[in-house]
């Protein structure tokens, strides 16, 4: 094993992206929060031992939104192996995506996190290079584009 992985820190995430009918994506302030220098996530976050990705996505959108995700449509879209951080964590993103209805919006109770906000794709590839999760996050913001584009 090689110096870079054995600094290599592994976790494996599910994510899920909201967006509304007009194609704005829902990101959720981590100013305050942060742990790793973000302002602007995904909602989601670890999968724990012995628990699938969309388990996980529902049980973390339980803990932070107040919501249960399983009384809507969600998709998975996709995994993605990136590194991020300065190169020293690599994880393994399993990404949702989900729309919402102005109904739905109001239903969300945030209990982590300072604020969440929709933005166009554009307004969120616009967002100051680390201040969404992670550096591929353009990629990301792109493929979902796609998948938005479908509903």
């Amino acid at each position: 094993m090689d110096d870079l992985e054995n600094k290599i820190i592994k976790r494996t995430v599910a994510l899920i992206v909201f967006f509304d009918k007009n194609k704005k994506v829902l990101l959720q302030s981590r100013i305050g929060i942060s742990k790793y220098g973000e302002e602007w996530s995904y909602f989601g976050g670890g999968v724990e031992k012995d628990e699938t990705p969309k388990q996980a996505i529902i049980r973390e959108i339980k803990e932070e939104l107040s919501f249960d995700l399983t009384k809507i449509n969600f998709k998975y879209i996709g995994k993605y192996d990136i590194l991020f951080y300065n190169d020293k964590y690599f994880g393994n993103s399993f990404f949702f995506i989900a729309q919402l209805d102005e109904d739905i919006l109001n239903k969300f109770n945030q209990k982590e996190g300072k604020s969440y906000k929709l933005f166009t794709i554009e307004e969120a590839k616009k967002l100051n290079p680390g201040c969404i999760l992670q550096k591929t996050d353009f990629l990301i913001l792109d493929l979902i584009n796609a998948e938005i584009n479908k509903f």
